[in-house]
């Protein structure tokens, strides 16, 4: 933070990395008794932050000796019992990785999948982190796991369609509209014998019994994928292109479960970035895959998702440009698309 940063200043003035660097025995040694602090989560968090700024701040020929030791910790908070935590290793790995690829080599299989085990997470911010961690391992060993990433991508991106219709929706009903929500809410037995924790474990720190590490639902594997093909698409356009066609699919599931919303969002935020990283002639060949998904969720009476898709449709049209926009897509669509963005 601003504040730590500024206190941190005024004890050491402009010498800090100088300091860091001549005391880097204890400073390793300190973090790593940090990093297994059993009773408070907050401390684990920033001791990994901290060895996240020595991997990139401070002489490499100083850290180098100790990048095993640096990447190890980390590794091993990637099954932390708190989310945060685990949240700060994904990012942790991938900055250690990016700055020691020779050091840490020796367990990129491990790493690999422990991040990838934490795309599918609960919560959306460590499903991200986890798919940054990948792009940067993505780039510092680049050949020798863009295949395996590729085969985990094909195998999980497409999960959501084994996403379970949810059980409060009735026959009447088509979509998990207001009616479905209230009673979801407000079913009993949905929320009896669940167990009680906080929005941090204070348990054992590497336990992966701790309540917040539930199965991921098919959803939220989905959702990970398309943030880890956002982290594709800036290191191999051309590979991450063989996607395109899925996320379009994905883009076009029924609103049929209760965090349907919450994907929409990724979708929709996330295509114009993949969309830059792999070209506006390489887009357009997809483009007309996303139109009708694109259109029903502009008229979505969400916010959330008629907002995202707003803008995504003003982005795509300022990118791929008007008349590359018209071309490829039939007139009547092109002209709708256009109005309901604009509005």
């Amino acid at each position: 933070s601003t504040g730590a940063q500024d206190t941190w200043r005024v004890m050491v003035g402009t010498n800090g990395r100088k300091l860091i660097g001549s005391n880097i025995i204890k400073v390793v040694e300190f973090y790593s008794q940090q990093c297994k602090n059993q009773t408070n989560p907050a401390i684990r968090e920033a001791a990994i932050l901290c060895i996240s700024e020595l991997s990139l701040k401070i002489d490499k020929s100083i850290v180098a000796p100790y990048a095993s030791k640096l990447i190890e910790l980390v590794t091993e908070c990637l099954l932390d019992g708190s989310w945060t935590v685990r949240d700060a290793s994904c990012i942790a790995c991938g900055d250690v990785v990016s700055s020691f690829p020779n050091e840490t080599a020796f367990c990129m299989e491990k790493i690999f999948e422990l991040l990838w085990f934490n795309v599918g997470h609960t919560v959306w911010s460590v499903r991200e982190s986890a798919a940054i961690g990948l792009g940067n391992i993505l780039k510092a060993f680049g050949d020798k796991i863009s295949s395996k990433l590729a085969s985990e991508l094909r195998r999980n991106i497409l999960s959501v369609k084994n996403q379970p219709i949810d059980e409060h929706i009735q026959l009447t009903e088509h979509v998990f509209g207001p009616d479905a929500k209230r009673r979801r809410d407000n079913d009993f037995y949905l929320h009896k014998g669940q167990e009680i924790f906080t929005c941090e474990c204070h348990s054992e720190h590497l336990d992966p019994t701790c309540a917040v590490h539930r199965p991921p639902e098919p959803w939220e594997l989905s959702d990970g994928s398309i943030y880890v093909l956002r982290e594709l698409s800036a290191v191999d356009p051309t590979l991450a292109k063989t996607f395109l066609a899925d996320l379009a699919t994905i883009a076009s599931v029924p609103a049929t479960f209760a965090f349907y919303p919450i994907l929409m969002q990724t979708v929709w935020k996330q295509l114009p970035i993949i969309m830059r990283s792999i070209g506006a002639e390489g887009f357009c060949e997809f483009l007309p895959l996303f139109v009708k998904p694109l259109l029903d969720s502009l008229n979505s009476p969400i916010g959330l998702i008629s907002s995202a898709a707003r803008s995504s449709a003003t982005q795509i049209l300022e990118f791929v440009g008007k008349e590359k926009f018209i071309l490829n897509l039939e007139p009547h669509l092109a002209s709708s698309l256009m109005k309901i963005s604009n509005n």
